[in-house]
C-alpha cells in the first residue's frame, strides 16, 4: 500500500515507552516540541510522515534497532554445539525460514509497522543476516517475532505487542532470546518467560539446533566471577593495610588471651574456632578496611583495578546452607557485609552460585546485570536499564571471559592428574 495511506497504529507505538518515542524524535530535534504538544505519539509522527518530514522506513529502522537491544532486557543465552557450516549460506537459511513464513522473500526483511487493517498480522516481523568477508557465509542471523497481548495499566486495558528477538551467533556457537519484561500482561502464555520458551522452540526446530546443556557449569562460572571480583577488592585492602599490622594483631591476641585466662586454650581451639582470636581480629581488620574502600568508591562510582562488585548472591552448598545475601535495595556491594564475610568460606566450598547480581564498573558509568543459572539449559542474563549493543556485549563478554578461565583451569588440573 502506498505511503500516502499509511496509518500508524497506537497498538504498535504503545509497545515502546515514552523514552523511546523521545529518542526517535530527538534525531529530528522535535522531542521537546512533541512533549509540549500533548499530541499522542502515533498521531504526531503520522502527521510528520504525511507531510514528508519523516520517512516510514526511518521509523521502522529505528524501532528495529531498538528491538535488538534497548528494553529487551531479559535475555536467555544458549550454548550451541555441532557444526552448522552446511546451513551457513544466505539462500539455505532463507529457504528454511520460508518453510514456516513464506512471505519472507529476501534479506533484510522488516515489517514492524504492518498496517492495522491487514487481515494477517504476521508473527515474524524482521529478519537480517550478517555475512562474513566472503559475502556468502552467514555469521549472525537475527529474527524478531511479535505477539499481540492485553496489558492492564492505570489507564485501563489495552492491546499492544510484545517482541521477541532471537539472535544466532554462528561464530561463537551462541543463541540469544531477548524479551522485554513487561508488567500487567493478562494472558499467561503471553508473558515474557513463556514467549522466550515458545520462540526458542520455533527457531531450534527450524534450524535443527543442538543445545549443549549447562547442567551446573554456569553455576561454577558464577562462583568464579564472585571470587575474582572479591580478590580484586581484597588486593586493594592489602595495599591499604598499615605496615606491621600482622605483628600488631599477634601482640593484641596475646594480650587478649592473657586477660581472658582461658584454661586449656590449645585443646579448646582444636575443637571450636570461636577460640581463634587472631583469626577473628584479622577478619575484623579486613572487614573494616574493605568497608572503607567501598564506602569511598561509592562517592565516585569508580574503583581503580576493580571491574565490579557483587550486590546479590543466591547459593546452596547442597547440605547445610541455602542462603541469599543482598545489598541494600539490591544495589549496594555485599563484600563489606557481615553476612558475606561469615559465609565467604561456605560460598567458596560450595563452588556453585545460582544467581549473581553485579554492578560492573565500566566505561558506561556502570552496568547492572543479573546472571541466573537456575535453568540447566541456559544462562539467564538480565540488564536493569535500557541498554546499548556495547553494554549487552560487555555483559556477555565478561561472563565468557571468566568461563574460559574456569574451564582452562579444570583442563590444567585434569592434565596434571593424568
Amino acid at each position: 500500500m502506498a505511503e500516502t495511506y499509511f496509518i500508524l497504529s497506537p497498538v504498535i507505538t504503545r509497545s515502546f515507552d515514552k523514552n523511546v518515542h523521545k529518542r526517535f524524535l530527538a534525531t529530528y530535534r522535535l522531542s521537546v516540541k512533541w512533549d509540549r504538544s500533548g499530541i499522542p505519539f502515533h498521531e504526531y509522527v503520522q502527521d510528520l510522515i504525511a507531510r514528508g518530514q519523516i520517512e516510514v522506513s526511518e521509523l521502522e529502522e529505528f524501532l528495529n534497532e531498538e528491538l535488538l537491544y534497548g528494553n529487551q532486557r531479559s535475555i536467555s543465552m544458549y550454548d550451541l554445539y555441532g557444526n552448522y557450516a552446511d546451513i551457513q549460506n544466505g539462500q539455505k537459511i532463507l529457504a528454511r525460514i520460508q518453510k514456516y513464513y513464506p512471505y519472507i522473500d529476501s534479506f533484510p526483511y522488516h515489517n514492524i509497522l504492518f498496517q492495522p487493517f491487514h487481515d494477517n498480522i504476521r508473527e515474524l516481523v524482521s529478519v537480517r543476516v550478517k555475512f562474513g568477508l566472503d559475502a556468502v557465509t552467514v555469521q549472525k542471523l537475527i529474527m524478531i517475532f511479535s505477539e499481540k497481548c492485553t496489558v492492564s495499566s492505570k489507564t485501563g486495558r489495552h492491546s499492544e505487542y510484545s517482541y521477541i528477538t532471537v539472535e544466532i551467533d554462528f561464530t561463537r556457537n551462541l543463541l540469544f532470546v531477548k524479551t522485554e519484561p513487561k508488567s500487567g500482561v493478562l494472558e499467561e502464555d503471553k508473558r515474557h518467560a513463556n514467549l522466550t520458551e515458545k520462540n526458542f522452540k520455533i527457531v531450534k526446530k527450524m534450524f535443527q539446533l543442538q543445545i549443549n546443556e549447562f547442567a551446573d557449569r554456569h553455576k561454577a562460572v558464577l562462583c568464579n566471577i564472585n571470587t575474582e571480583l572479591y580478590r580484586q577488592v581484597y588486593s586493594k585492602m592489602v595495599q591499604a593495610q598499615p605496615k606491621k599490622m600482622e605483628e600488631y594483631i599477634s601482640t593484641v591476641t596475646d594480650d587478649f588471651l592473657d586477660k581472658l585466662e582461658i584454661k586449656n586454650y590449645r585443646e579448646k581451639l582444636a575443637h571450636n574456632n570461636i577460640f581463634h582470636v587472631k583469626d577473628f581480629l584479622t577478619k575484623m581488620v579486613e572487614h573494616i578496611l574493605i568497608t572503607n574502600i567501598l564506602y569511598e568508591s561509592a562517592e565516585t562510582g569508580t574503583l581503580e583495578d576493580v571491574e565490579g562488585y557483587v550486590t546479590y548472591i543466591k547459593f546452596s552448598d547442597g547440605t547445610n546452607i541455602s542462603a541469599r545475601i543482598r545489598g541494600e535495595t539490591y544495589t549496594e556491594p555485599i563484600f563489606s557485609s557481615e553476612a558475606f564475610m561469615a559465609l565467604r568460606a561456605s560460598i567458596n566450598n560450595a563452588e556453585r552460585i545460582t544467581i549473581l547480581k553485579i554492578a560492573w564498573l565500566n566505561e558506561f558509568r556502570g552496568t547492572r546485570v543479573s546472571y541466573d543459572a537456575s535453568d540447566s539449559q541456559c544462562l539467564g542474563i538480565h540488564l536493569y536499564k535500557h541498554h546499548t549493543k556495547e553494554e549487552f556485549d560487555y555483559a556477555v563478554n565478561k561472563y565468557r571471559e571468566i568461563e574460559s578461565r574456569t574451564f582452562e583451569e579444570d583442563s590444567a588440573v585434569t592434565a596434571m592428574e593424568a
